[in-house]
C-alpha cells in the first residue's frame, strides 16, 4: 500500500519492462506451407473452386435431386482432389 501511495501507475512501469525482457512471438494460426507463390495462388484457386462445387451440390439437395448433376459434381471433386495434389497435398480436412 505504501509503495502504490508514492507511484500509483507502478504497475505499468512493471508491465513495460515485462514487455522489453520476452521477445515477441506469434502462435496463432496453423504454420504457413513452404511452397512457391505461383503453388500458393494455384492452392487458393483449386480450394475455391472446390468451395463452390460444394455449395452447388448442397443447393442441388435442397431442390428437385438430380442424380446426374450431383454424380458429375462428385467427380469434379475427386479431379479437384487430383489437381492439389501437386499443389502441397490434400487437406484434412477433404477427407
Amino acid at each position: 500500500m505504501h509503495f502504490h501511495a508514492k507511484n500509483p501507475y507502478c504497475w505499468i512501469d512493471q508491465g513495460i519492462l515485462e514487455v522489453g525482457r520476452r521477445p515477441y512471438s506469434e502462435h496463432r494460426g496453423r504454420k504457413a506451407q513452404d511452397i512457391s507463390d505461383a503453388d500458393r495462388e494455384q492452392r487458393v484457386k483449386i480450394l475455391r473452386r472446390r468451395g463452390s462445387v460444394l455449395q452447388r451440390i448442397s443447393k442441388e439437395m435442397l431442390g428437385q435431386v438430380r442424380v446426374e448433376k450431383i454424380v458429375h459434381l462428385a467427380g469434379m471433386l475427386e479431379a479437384l482432389e487430383q489437381e492439389i495434389q501437386k499443389c502441397g497435398g490434400v487437406p484434412k480436412s477433404w477427407k
